[in-house]
């Protein structure tokens, strides 16, 4: 088992685990995971020693193409992200071997968060689902790697972000078993993980068209209305 967790990360995760069984019992379909706080700056004024993850299920994914409204959202951001889908489960205190032969497939994301600004207490921001509002999956592919990859996110045919995909995939997929056993879940065959955002942030709003491209893994697309 992981060693003993942030109390606040600990009691978060337990909050948000919590609303994820709820929306499940309702009908929604589990989807998988999301990274958050990955970019040092965030940890760095959070005081984590690691990013946290997030819940992401049918309720909130949005069709590639499709579109999303951002009423009620109150500083809608979008983020370009490498997504991994898993081929079996993985337990806490993975070997970095295991990590990476339970991955099918990767593909790009796109995800769509509404943070106003850093939050003031932790465990609620792991409470609400940090920040989660959508998520958008490109098509997956199995022959993929992320080894000199080039993403970038375009608003509207306008590139206003790009970075090297620095991904470290077996990391993020302990990281997020190791989460999970401590709240008594596991990750499984199916899941897919968004596995962080690559660029800064980019701000939306509505008549927006995203597209996201992660170069040989391919793009994703997204518009957004009011």
């Amino acid at each position: 088992m992981p060693g003993e967790p942030d109390p606040r990360v600990k009691a978060g995760l337990e909050r948000q685990l919590e609303e994820w069984r709820r929306l499940q019992g309702e009908g929604a379909r589990r989807l998988g995971w999301k990274i958050g706080f990955n970019a040092p700056k965030a940890r760095a004024a959070l005081g984590l020693d690691a990013p946290v993850i997030g819940y992401l299920t049918s309720a909130t994914e949005i069709t590639d193409g499709g579109s999303h409204s951002l009423a009620g959202a109150r500083k809608p951001l979008v983020e370009v992200e490498v997504a991994i889908e898993l081929r079996r489960d993985v337990g806490a205190d993975a070997e970095v071997d295991e990590a990476l032969a339970a991955i099918e497939s990767l593909g790009p994301a796109v995800e769509l968060i509404d943070m106003p600004g850093m939050p003031e207490d932790l465990e609620d921001a792991l409470a609400g689902n940090v920040f989660h509002r959508g998520v958008a999956f490109g098509p997956h592919r199995q022959d993929a790697a992320v080894g000199g990859i080039v993403a970038t996110i375009a608003v509207s045919g306008e590139e206003r972000e790009s970075a090297a995909a620095e991904v470290d995939l077996a990391d993020t997929i302990r990281l997020v078993a190791d989460l999970l056993a401590i709240c008594g879940e596991r990750l499984q065959a199916g899941d897919r993980i968004i596995a962080g955002t690559l660029t800064p942030p980019v701000p939306v709003s509505a008549g927006d068209e995203v597209r996201a491209e992660l170069g040989p893994l391919g793009s994703v697309e997204l518009s957004l209305t009011g």
